[in-house]
C-alpha cells in the first residue's frame, strides 16, 4: 500500500525502500511503499503538482519540485510500481490543468505585476532604456525577470553607491549613485523605485523635459511625485495599483480554481475500482 508522511524541515527521517522525497518552502513528504493507491493520497498529490495548494494558487514552480523528486527518486532506484503509477498521472493531471483551465494566468508577485505592466505599456522592451533605483529582494527579482527576458540597457541607483556597483555587477548592468541618477532621467524610457526613504526620491520638478515615460513606484510611502499622473508624456503606476491587479489576478485564479478541482475529481473517479478506496 502506497502511504504518504509529513514532516516539518528540522525533523530526522527514517526512509523507507521505496520512497519519493518533496521537499519545498512550505511542505515535506515522503510518498513512500507499493501497490495500491489510497485515493486521498491520489488527490493530495494531484492537487499539490497543480498548484492548487500552494500559497499562491496555480504556481508553476511546483510541478517543477514534483518532477524533480519524483526523477531524483528514479535515479537511485527508490521508485516502486506503485509510485511510478502515482507520480506518472500526477504529472500528466497537472499538465492537463494547465491546458485546460488558466489556472496560472495573472502575475501574482510585485515583481511579476510590474513586469506585466511594462511589457502592456511598453511592448518593445529589448529597445528600452531602464531605470531600477533601490537595491532590495524585489528590486534584485525583478532585475532576475527583466535578464530572462533579455532586457539590455539597465541603470541600478541606489544611495550606498557600493551597494548598487554589487547589484548592478551580478546583472551586467550600471551603477549609479542617488545624485547622479538626473543624468539619464531625460534618456530612459522605464522607472522603478522601490526604496525604505521616507520622502520623495523623483519629484515631479525632475520630468520638464518633453519625453513619453512609464514610471513604476513600489515604495510605501511613495518615492515618486503622484502630481506626474497629471504630466501627458507619462504613464504612472504606484504600490495601490500593483496591489489592485493582484486582487484582481487572485479573484480570476479562484474562478479556474474550481475547474480545475473538477478535472482532478473526474481522473480520480476514473480509478475507482467497484467501491474499493484505492487506485490499482
Amino acid at each position: 500500500m502506497i502511504f504518504l508522511q509529513t514532516y516539518k524541515h528540522e525533523d530526522k527521517i527514517d526512509f523507507p525502500r521505496y520512497f519519493v522525497y518533496l521537499q519545498t518552502c512550505k511542505r515535506v513528504e515522503v510518498y513512500g511503499g507499493d501497490g495500491d493507491i489510497p485515493l486521498y493520497i491520489a488527490k493530495h498529490l494531484f492537487e499539490v503538482s497543480s498548484g492548487l495548494k500552494s500559497p499562491i494558487v496555480g504556481e508553476n514552480q511546483i510541478q517543477c519540485q514534483v518532477r524533480d523528486a519524483y526523477l531524483r527518486a528514479i535515479e537511485h532506484n527508490h521508485v516502486s510500481s506503485g509510485l511510478h503509477t502515482l507520480f506518472q498521472n500526477a504529472l500528466r493531471i497537472s499538465k492537463k490543468i494547465r491546458t485546460k483551465t488558466k489556472i496560472s494566468t495573472g502575475a501574482m508577485t510585485y515583481s511579476s505585476v510590474a513586469f506585466e505592466i511594462i511589457k502592456q505599456e511598453w511592448p518593445n522592451l529589448d529597445t528600452a532604456k531602464i531605470l531600477i533605483i533601490g537595491v532590495n529582494n524585489l528590486n534584485r527579482d525583478l532585475l532576475k525577470i527583466l535578464a530572462k527576458n533579455k532586457s539590455n540597457t539597465i541603470f541600478v541607483g541606489n544611495r550606498t553607491f557600493f551597494k548598487a556597483e554589487a547589484l548592478a555587477r551580478e546583472f551586467a548592468c550600471r551603477a549609479l549613485s542617488l545624485k547622479n541618477i538626473d543624468e539619464v532621467l531625460p534618456e530612459v524610457d522605464i522607472v522603478i523605485s522601490c526604496t525604505s526613504a521616507p520622502h520623495l526620491i523623483l519629484k515631479k520638478e525632475k520630468f520638464l523635459h518633453n519625453k513619453k515615460q512609464l514610471l513604476i513606484d513600489l515604495a510605501v510611502p511613495c518615492d515618486i511625485d503622484p502630481d506626474l499622473r497629471s504630466n501627458k508624456n507619462i504613464r504612472l503606476f504606484d504600490f495601490k495599483d500593483i496591489e489592485e491587479r493582484i486582487k484582481d489576478n487572485l479573484s480570476f485564479r479562484q474562478d479556474e480554481y474550481e475547474k480545475a478541482m473538477a478535472i482532478i475529481s473526474r481522473d480520480v473517479a476514473c480509478y475507482v475500482p467497484t467501491k474499493r478506496n484505492y487506485i490499482k
